[in-house]
């Protein structure tokens, strides 16, 4: 519809769905996965604007003026559930919730941050994080001061995902080798 209409017709798809669906029934939103036109739209359609570069950008806009009883932690479980994305696609979402800034998320936001953050951890599974990802979340731990001060958000996971990308990342070239050098820069940065 976007090439027809143009992103904000897409952003105000998304934020009606969003309004629509009753997040805060989980049961009853998993059970309607099938049922419902709005989750069926919802399920297709999404991953497509996940896919988006500016994903990130679009998605902030659209809940920062949401209008829903469903907290920030009701509405991404549910995404997870009926989405199932992978964890870049997670923090994502929940990057998009922070720069939303919507207060009602904000608490709400934090928690469910931190909590990914132990999960991929948990799991080993930086590997599915872009380098522009843990670039973003080096940015977030280092810029909110709660963050800064937690010892397994600053030195922990940072270093967990500095060693996982620096194992993984390959250097061919000498643009790979300036690449990788301004990636770990950016991350040291904040570590």
């Amino acid at each position: 519809m976007s090439e027809i209409f143009g992103i904000e017709f897409d952003k105000h798809i998304y934020k009606s769905l969003l309004e629509d669906i009753d997040f805060k029934d989980q049961r009853s939103l998993l059970s309607n996965r099938n049922n419902s036109n709005k989750n069926q739209f919802l399920i297709q359609e999404f991953p497509s604007l996940m896919a988006r570069p500016d994903f990130i950008n679009i998605f902030s806009s659209i809940i920062e003026f949401i209008n829903t009883s469903a907290s920030a932690n009701e509405i991404f479980d549910g995404l997870v559930k009926l989405l199932k994305p992978n964890y870049e696609n997670q923090f994502k979402i929940i990057i998009s919730f922070f720069y939303a800034q919507n207060p009602k998320f904000s608490d709400d936001i934090r928690n469910l941050f931190t909590n990914k953050c132990y999960e991929v951890h948990k799991d080993s599974k930086s590997d599915q994080l872009t380098k522009n990802t843990i670039q973003i979340l080096a940015l977030l731990i280092n810029s909110i001061e709660d963050f800064r001060n937690d010892n397994f958000l600053k030195t922990t996971f940072m270093g967990f995902l500095l060693n996982k990308q620096m194992k993984t990342s390959e250097v061919k070239n000498f643009a790979d080798v300036r690449e990788h050098n301004e990636f770990v820069e950016v991350i040291i940065l904040f570590y």
